[in-house]
């Protein structure tokens, strides 16, 4: 079983344990909506309704599909297209520990304000500013083309509203992709964000994985996908 697999299964393990259901109804509430989506919490029983976040996650793979069979998948047309959005793209030559030390990796970065947005925006442009809108950062060996539909995926899930991109949520997830996150201590709100966190990263994953595995020469990436999960490839 691969690293992001089994940490998907244990987290939904997680989030239906009884006693943690239990101990969240009591605490925090019987209910969370986001933007797409409602989740009601019963005694130790939870319904999602998520009709709203499903229409915007087939509207999203129809789109990108859409966006790569006309780019025929070049990496240059793609990020072309991300460029025609107003949205910047920034490939790294000489500072490959850039995005490491603002625990960020290669491809899609959220919104970001203070410290981090200055280093990262010093880093790119040389320029200062306390706040920085969403980009695109790739070191050059990362330009890979199925990498970077990965990466295309996610950025178009953020841009079509899909819930799971917020901040706090999105640090949560990488402290839970890359050292393990003791989830039982979140409230119930932020477990769910997660869950849909979660989600949009395997979504977009498994999208370039079945682009992979359908086209020539995707064998490579295919492998190290399923080895090493969405999160750090």
């Amino acid at each position: 079983m691969s690293k992001i697999t089994e940490k998907i299964s244990n987290f939904i393990l997680a989030v239906k344990e009884r006693m943690l259901a239990k101990k969240l109804s009591k605490t925090f509430g019987s209910s969370f909506q986001n933007k797409t989506s409602k989740t009601i919490l019963s005694g130790t029983e939870t319904l999602t309704l998520s009709a709203e976040t499903d229409k915007k996650r087939e509207q999203v793979l129809n789109s990108v599909t859409e966006i790569m069979i006309a780019a025929k998948n070049n990496p240059q047309k793609m990020l072309d297209y991300i460029k025609s959005t107003g949205t910047k793209v920034y490939i790294i030559k000489n500072n490959s520990k850039l995005l490491k030390n603002l625990g960020e990796e290669d491809g899609f970065i959220l919104p970001a304000e203070g410290v981090k947005a200055a280093a990262l925006y010093w880093g790119v442009e040389h320029k200062f500013t306390l706040k920085t809108p969403a980009m695109f950062v790739f070191r050059e060996e990362m330009l890979d083309e199925y990498y970077i539909l990965q990466q295309f995926y996610k950025w178009y899930s953020y841009r079509s509203g899909l819930p799971g991109f917020d901040t706090k949520t999105q640090n949560i997830f990488k402290k839970y992709m890359t050292k393990g996150y003791d989830i039982t201590k979140l409230t119930l709100e932020d477990t769910l964000k997660l869950q849909e966190a979660v989600a949009r990263d395997t979504e977009a994953t498994d999208f370039a994985i079945e682009v992979a595995r359908l086209r020539d020469g995707g064998r490579n990436v295919l492998n190290k996908m399923k080895t090493d999960g969405g999160a750090s490839i």
